[in-house]
């Protein structure tokens, strides 16, 4: 016991510990002092004032915080006096004051309500899917920032000293776009509300007024918690009365998520022993906890092949629920609405991934926290202290006492260790009860003997904790198995759980569950009779292939590198050290190239760092020793959005010897087709030569609409940039080493297909044609169904779709290669700091049908690669000569794709590692969306052309992407990987701003999307200014897509005026131009206005610089200007981003 002083409270005298603060010293004894910043499981910050008293010693009076003031013999303390009651007062007023809401008042003008809101979002974030940060109601106790800094050791959140809303995050970004792992700890410690869950309650009651039969699983350690929204003691067990209070709720049926605690131990466990025995990967780890699964994704992604594949117990439940329970009830799947709840705020993103959707449908359709339920509860009118303990429902209710561990840390790796002794030893545990893992320890390891084989393990909660113990694991520490859990304590104290001013409430919650394990009849997950029946009926075995497609699943790499404005240049980037490759990129490909030469640098000795253009602390460049630059040109010769921060900042600094110890290259990617030519590049390159940049490698541009795709010159560049930059010779006599291991998988089982890296999956809908039968440019309307996706899109969007290989031309060449398509296989990167564009578990028809681009142009850098394997001496000579004689390149590829050329060249057919190390990705199509999200939220609708042609050989082609969608029947409603990109046609911000929309062909997309927006304004009442489409299609018959639509437009006053032009339909061509020319005042009377906004979508070509000529004309002829004022004028429209043209 500590040592005890006397001091005065309120004038009578009591014994306190010597190392107390007053605070503390008083609520022992039972006076009341108010406190806002402070927190018994934080370190005190007494910043707020809310809990001052008087303090008197050595005969001095001061008001000071009772929270970090510390007790002193003698010390004479006033809680009670009137001067300390107005302090406090004062300085809770000030805090809770909301000073930055503006109100809204009687007599505003709608103009204004609308600014109001404007302002007040500002503060409001709500990107995440599972917290919402509210600023409005901040009292900047600065709680949140300290339990994200001290407890979870991640620093994402930070105290604003300057304007704007009091807490942010430590990036400026929204907390959707930094690292945050969604854990939920800044909520449990926010006395405000000002940070909370996304609220799911609304949409249960909306399931329930549907009529929808609304199931409720709870999870393990809800039941220890729930009580305390009720006023019970910390960790009063509530599990009966939660169940009534349920089903009272409207719950139709309540099941227990520890029955699919007891399923994990058996299947993680089945995976444990399939990894002990062909030797790993270790660590495995657990895969329970979604915010460990977050900063694994986002953090550690090498550690992905690690992660047990096995779904957490509330994402197996829901599958469960779905298929066994609605079998074995003959109910309707769809009339299902399974809701969980859980002490996590994590997990309400875990059901938004695309990898917890079947069918295109959520799993699981809502979450709600501990304290939801509490609050839905209440909401309800039911009365806790008089409901009945109701049991959980059959038949999948029944779980054992090592499920309720899985509450605790160190519960998950209990469980497992008594079935995996048992299972692998045969025999009976002379104790259930591991204590080694047991505890509130941050940190636990321990050694486990089972069947000869000192079983390694450990254990960690708290994400400042985990992050300990990944740096000790990536230090060489050698594990078996280690259990992880983002929150302190475990589920016991996650994000969700209700919030607490009980600093032993981990310890009591704890306790609790100890307390349900040694009450239970049965101890051991393999022996729940439930989990023995559920096998034996239903999933046949652990792993079996249903056991894959229902509770397991994959993980995804979303690792990004950001650079905190505050932290120093070593720390961050590595400033001067290696080489720094920076890129730009639109639709993704640039991406790819500057991720495959950063990996190539590596290989020659380089230290490598590859970082988005935007992404970089554009102030460090000045300190870079070796800085490559590759970019694509968007639009009408634009910069790529995630380059133009970076561009802003080179373009305002005007020092002319910046960057003149620094070595630089650039390369550019571009269409020789457009008029502006990897203009981004040019443009780069020459603001870096202005500020004494130096190029020791000459810039260069890779033109993609070249055979070779540019993959030539980009070879070449890469090769001559290494060199210059320190990089040592690659070998030219050995083969090229492979950057993957390929490895069979646990299990011949057949596997769901893995959703790509990044992406969403959607359905195909609709595929209709909308040309005639045998017209050669054959154009087909499509639609997605967006239902479960989680996707959302603006008018002028883009989506990007990752096609897939025809199916039956991939299994001909794995027959040919000697590889097996149903083969499971697990696919690890060499290099762990690699970002997997892979998922690490597939079969090998689903590798090469979703990424491998076998069907893609080869580059002479693959062929002097086959000419390292090839065994053939004659094969050898002739890929050697394609290698390095550009001109019979040149002639090759006009004839050959990758396929035909492994083919021609079987003695050089590399090993599965090699293939899909040298063969390119396939590469994501962008499209123009032709919907409004607003008036088609659960649809994408597209025009695409099918590209086709023949080689001068007389091979028919056909464009990858637009092939893959056409050769899709939309009957069976397959599944599409897409993703969504912003473009750049939006339209004007003002519904009243006069706009001129020009489109040619398929170009029609985006203004159907414009006008489907302007229909909805219509609706809503929003009043439109004047809008002009220009249209120009090849014939009227044929290829005048959405004529009456576009007709209706006209008609209800959305469309002012459409003038079409149909090319081919007379014997001399007729353009969008001349019709411009011969109808100057048409065209003249939409611009005329000083905020009119221009689009152009259509072919390059010098097509949108002709119709702009022809635009000026009309301002010449009509408007009475010189030409030098058009020019002028038009130049303005481009300066303020009012001409814009997105041309292919």
């Amino acid at each position: 016991m500590s040592e005890t002083i006397k001091i005065q409270i309120n004038g009578t005298e009591y014994d306190v510990p010597a190392d107390a603060s007053v605070l503390e010293a008083c609520r022992m004894h039972g006076f009341t002092i108010p406190t806002l910043c402070y927190h018994p499981r934080l370190r005190v910050a007494g910043s707020c004032r809310v809990c001052v008293v008087s303090i008197e010693q050595d005969g001095e009076i001061q008001i000071k915080p009772s929270c970090s003031a510390k007790v002193a013999p003698g010390m004479k303390v006033r809680t009670d006096t009137h001067d300390v009651k107005v302090k406090s007062a004062e300085a809770l007023r000030k805090l809770v004051e909301p000073e930055a809401k503006i109100a809204k008042r009687d007599g505003q003008t709608a103009e204004l309500e609308d600014l109001i809101d404007r302002a007040n979002d500002g503060w409001r974030d709500t990107s995440s899917f599972s917290i919402v940060r509210d600023m409005d109601l901040c009292v900047k106790c600065g709680r949140c920032v300290r339990a994200c800094d001290q407890l979870q050791g991640l620093s994402l959140l930070a105290t604003n000293t300057g304007e704007g809303a009091p807490i942010v995050t430590s990036t400026g970004a929204p907390l959707a776009e930094t690292d945050c792992i969604s854990c939920g700890q800044c909520t449990t410690f926010c006395p405000a509300g000002a940070i909370r869950e996304v609220d799911h309650i609304e949409r249960v009651l909306k399931a329930m007024d549907d009529k929808k039969i609304v199931v409720l699983q709870t999870a393990p350690s809800t039941r220890v918690a729930i009580s305390e929204c009720f006023g019970e003691p910390s960790g009063s067990i509530g599990t009966g009365k939660m169940v009534a209070a349920a089903k009272l709720a409207g719950f139709s049926y309540v099941f227990d998520t520890n029955f699919t605690a007891d399923l994990t131990i058996m299947e993680e466990g089945t995976e444990l022993l399939g990894r002990v025995a062909n030797g790993g990967p270790f660590p495995m780890f657990t895969s329970c906890c979604p915010g460990w699964i977050n900063l694994c994704e986002k953090r550690f992604p090498e550690y992905i092949p690690n992660l047990s594949s096995c779904r957490s117990p509330m994402q197996m439940m829901s599958p469960i629920i779905k298929t066994y329970f609605a079998k074995r009830t003959g109910i309707n799947p769809d009339d299902l609405y399974v809701v969980a709840m859980m002490p996590c705020t994590a997990k309400k993103d875990e059901i938004e991934r695309p990898q917890m959707f079947r069918d295109g449908k959520k799993d699981t359709e809502a979450v709600l926290t501990t304290r939801e339920l509490g609050e839905l509860i209440k909401r309800k009118g039911i009365n806790w202290d008089d409901l009945p303990d109701l049991p959980y429902d059959d038949p999948i209710g029944a779980s054992t006492g090592a499920a309720a561990l899985f509450g605790a840390t160190g519960g998950v790796m209990e469980a497992a260790l008594r079935t995996a002794y048992e299972l692998k030893t045969g025999k009976t545990l002379p104790s259930v009860e591991f204590q080694q893992v047991r505890g509130l320890a941050g940190v636990k390891e321990a050694e486990i003997p089972v069947d000869g084989l000192n079983v390694r393990v450990a254990v960690a909660s708290g994400t400042a904790n985990v992050l300990a113990l990944m740096d000790k694991i990536k230090k060489g520490a050698e594990y078996h198995f280690v259990e992880i859990m983002a929150c302190p304590g475990g589920c016991i104290g996650g994000g969700g759980q209700p919030i607490s001013l009980d600093k032993d409430i981990l310890k009591k919650r704890m306790e609790s569950i100890y307390s349900i394990d040694e009450r239970s009849v049965i101890r051991k997950s393999h022996e729940n009779p439930m989990i023995t029946e559920i096998y034996k009926n239903f999933f046949g075995k652990p792993g079996s292939h249903l056991s894959h497609e229902l509770l397991h699943t994959t993980y995804s790499d979303r690792s990004t590198k950001i650079v905190k404005k505050e932290e120093t240049v070593k720390e961050v980037a590595g400033a001067g050290e290696g080489l720094l490759i920076l890129f730009g990129s639109q639709g993704g490909a640039t991406a790819a190239h500057a991720k495959n030469m950063a990996v190539a640098g590596k290989k020659m000795g380089l230290e490598t760092r590859c970082i988005p253009l935007d992404s970089y602390d554009v102030c460090q460049l000045s300190c870079e020793k070796n800085v490559v630059i590759l970019t694509s040109t968007f639009g009408d010769g634009e910069l790529p959005d995630n380059a133009k921060k970076f561009w802003n900042y080179l373009a305002q600094t005007h020092a002319a010897d910046l960057l003149s110890n620094v070595n630089f290259s650039i390369c550019g990617f571009g269409s020789k087709q457009y008029t502006k030519f990897c203009e981004a590049a040019l443009m780069i390159e020459k603001r870096v030569k202005a500020l004494g940049g130096k190029f020791p490698v000459a810039p260069v541009a890779c033109d993609e609409s070249a055979g070779d795709k540019g993959m030539g010159t980009l070879d070449g560049w890469e090769k001559e940039a290494f060199t210059a930059m320190g990089g040592a010779e690659e070998s030219v006599i050995e083969p090229p080493a492979p950057e993957y291991v390929v490895s069979l998988a646990i299990g011949k089982a057949a596997r769901p297909r893995p959703c790509p890296p990044g992406y969403h999956f959607v359905r195909l809908a609709t595929n209709n044609s909308i040309t005639p039968e045998g017209y050669d440019r054959p154009v087909r309307y499509i639609e997605f169904n967006l239902e479960g996706s989680g996707l959302k899109y603006a008018v002028g969007d883009h989506i990007s779709i990752l096609p897939r290989n025809d199916p039956a031309k991939v299994a001909d060449f794995l027959k040919f290669a000697g590889l097996e398509g149903s083969t499971n296989i697990t696919v690890t990167p060499i290099d762990r700091e690699e970002v997997m564009t892979i998922p690490p578990h597939l079969t090998v028809a689903e590798l090469f049908e979703q990424y491998v681009d076998l069907f893609g142009t080869p580059s002479q850098k693959l062929l002097s690669q086959l000419a390292l394997l090839a065994a053939d001496e004659a094969e050898k000579a002739k890929l050697l000569k394609l290698a390095e004689d550009k001109a019979v390149f040149d002639e090759f590829v006009k004839e050959h794709n990758i396929e035909e050329t492994l083919r021609e060249f079987p003695s050089a057919m590399p090993p599965i590692e090699n293939i899909i190390s040298m063969v390119p990705r396939i590469k994501p199509r962008l499209y123009s969306i032709a919907s409004s999200g607003n008036m088609h939220p659960k649809t994408i609708q597209l025009s695409i052309v099918l590209v086709h042609y023949k080689t001068p050989g007389g091979k028919p082609r056909q464009g990858q992407c637009t092939s893959f969608l056409f050769a899709q029947d939309a009957s069976k409603k397959p599944l599409v990987a897409v993703h969504i990109k912003r473009g750049v046609l939006i339209p004007p911000e003002n519904p009243k701003t006069p706009t001129m929309m020009i489109g040619l062909g398929t170009g029609v997309a985006p203004f159907r999307g414009f006008l489907q927006e302007r229909e909805f304004q219509k609706a809503q009442g929003v009043e439109l200014g004047p809008c002009v489409f220009y249209y120009g299609v090849r014939y009227r018959k044929k290829d005048f897509f959405f004529e009456d639509e576009l007709n209706a437009y006209l008609k209800s006053g959305v469309l002012t005026d459409m003038i079409t032009a149909f090319s081919h339909d007379q014997a001399h061509f007729i353009f969008v131009q001349h019709k411009i020319d011969e109808e100057p005042k048409k065209c003249y009377e939409i611009v005329k206005y000083p905020n009119t906004h221009m689009y152009y979508c259509g072919p390059a070509m010098g097509i949108p610089e002709t119709i702009v000529e022809s635009m000026k004309g009309a301002m010449v002829k009509i408007g009475g200007v010189s030409a030098a004022d058009a020019e002028a004028a038009i130049a303005k429209m481009k300066k303020e981003g009012r001409l814009n043209i997105e041309a292919y």
